[in-house]
């Protein structure tokens, strides 16, 4: 029935935000989307494969049988970028840009899935979301041509455009934001993107290229979060602070021996010391949630 989701009131869902997606697949590439999708959304693999009738190759026959499934509110789809470049490129898709002619396939796959239902394509390029070996997912670095060629597609069956943008440095996020323009000039095409706070993060607030494109008479829409986004960092799970690296790389099950020696934990220190700018700006941002029971979030 999709709950919670139904009991906050809402009455329909828009999935595939990530680029992250189900479908298109072939047959071979199952154990590949549910590892993917394990590592950006923490999904257990297991879960996936085995909870999935996996009874589609297409998205449009994905979508069939979600709308069989009887759930509890209306649901659409984007296609994920990751998944249509692994579907036409396979392996290379992770490392590789593709040919002018994959990029036409690529393309195809898009309109055609939005043809099929689909309301739209989503794309991510934020390098933190990464396959199981540590490599960014599939579409992550993809460049103007092979968007524009996705926008046309996309934007020929009335489709939207959905990106999670790089939000790094300041270069890297203006380069970003600047690309939706790109593919909404290309496919004259509404443009959705995953639209973060950036106040805290040390430059001018990069938005003003979005409210610049507006008056332009470009449809972009920003979407976030009533609340500020989290993550969990300790030793069983992702070590948040960079310095770290030294422990981030010990086998989690023998980093708690690692921090009680005291030479190695004098070393992290030092190591926190040398970047005490970087390192004390996410501390203050970071909140601790006891021992006990239940994780004290207040």
């Amino acid at each position: 029935m999709l709950t919670p989701i139904s009991w906050h009131g809402i009455t329909t869902a828009l999935m595939g935000n990530c680029g992250v997606t189900f479908a298109p697949c072939k047959p071979g590439d199952r154990q590949f989307l549910a590892e993917m999708m394990e590592t950006v959304e923490d999904i257990p693999r297991e879960v996936i494969l085995e909870g999935l009738p996996w009874n589609w190759n297409t998205y449009g026959e994905y979508l069939d049988v979600v709308d069989q499934s009887d759930l509890g509110f209306n649901v659409m789809g984007m296609v994920g970028h990751a998944a249509v470049r692994y579907y036409v490129m396979g392996a290379r898709s992770i490392d590789e840009n593709p040919t002018s002619e994959e990029i036409a396939e690529i393309a195809w796959v898009a309109g055609e899935s939005v043809r099929d239902g689909a309301f739209g394509f989503s794309t991510n390029r934020q390098p933190a979301h990464r396959v199981p070996d540590g490599r960014p997912i599939p579409s992550t670095f993809a460049e103007a041509e092979e968007l524009k060629a996705i926008a046309r597609a996309v934007g020929e069956y009335g489709g939207i455009m959905q990106t999670v943008p790089h939000y790094g440095r300041a270069d890297t996020t203006k380069r970003d934001l600047e690309l939706l323009a790109t593919e909404a000039r290309a496919g004259n095409i509404r443009i959705l993107f995953t639209c973060n706070e950036t106040v805290s993060w040390g430059y001018d607030d990069p938005h003003e290229i979005i409210e610049a494109h507006i008056r332009e008479g470009l449809h972009i829409y920003g979407n976030t979060t009533p609340r500020a986004a989290g993550a969990l960092s300790g030793l069983a799970n992702d070590i948040m602070f960079p310095v770290f690296r030294k422990l981030r790389d010990i086998e989690v099950e023998r980093r708690l021996a690692a921090i009680q020696d005291e030479a190695f934990r004098a070393e992290l220190i030092q190591a926190a010391r040398d970047d005490d700018e970087r390192t004390l700006g996410m501390s203050r941002n970071m909140h601790w949630l006891g021992n006990g029971a239940q994780p004290d979030y207040l």
